[in-house]
């Protein structure tokens, strides 16, 4: 997507402003069913929401996660076989906004209302344990965060070799070695453990 490439290169405002069009020329074209324009622009609205937010723009992140929420509900609700995938997908990039936004505690609380099983594929579960863990470990809240981490591990075991793992083991190990498999852990995640 030509956004997550000017994203990539740190124009955030253009990136964010070329999904949110790119969200308002789906919706509003035609050709696909409007249940298929629907969950394509409740995609690139929360994408605009995820940039806008490493930009730091809490407003327009939360005005464009919740417009994304809002049209993933729509699509829903018109769809001939009603399917949570797009609001799931949209409740992924809320936990992401609030974690980058610094909202660890509103990232938690929204995390509690998804259930992981029901994402689509073990390497999607394995990357919501991992933000969950961020969010724990921004929250400063060591042990909560390696139980996420371990549930990822369960869930995906190829994620943890991911650097934010990696990071993640590896504050553990240094702050909080009396964590019960913590230094296996880190081992298994690619930290040299001493």
């Amino acid at each position: 997507m030509v956004s997550s490439a000017w994203r990539r290169q740190g124009h955030l405002a253009r990136a964010t402003d070329i999904a949110v069009r790119a969200a308002q020329d789906v919706r509003t074209g035609g050709g696909s069913p409007e249940p298929t324009r629907l969950a394509a622009s409740s995609s690139l609205l929360a994408t605009a929401a995820y940039t806008a937010a490493k930009m730091g723009d809490r407003q327009t992140a939360h005005a464009l996660i919740g417009e994304a929420a809002e049209t993933a509900k729509a699509g829903r609700a018109n769809a001939d076989s009603p399917t949570d995938a797009g609001l799931q997908q949209v409740l992924l990039h809320q936990l992401s906004v609030h974690y980058l936004l610094g909202d660890a505690g509103q990232a938690i609380d929204l995390a509690r209302t998804i259930d992981p099983t029901a994402l689509p594929t073990a390497e999607r579960q394995g990357r919501f344990f991992i933000d969950v863990a961020r969010c724990f470990d921004q929250w400063g809240k060591p042990e909560q965060c390696y139980r996420a981490l371990l549930a990822a591990e369960r869930a995906a075991p190829q994620e943890i070799r991911r650097g934010a793992v990696k990071d993640l083991a590896g504050g553990l190990l240094h702050h909080d070695r009396s964590l019960a498999g913590v230094r296996a852990f880190a081992g298994r995640a690619g930290v040299t453990v001493n």
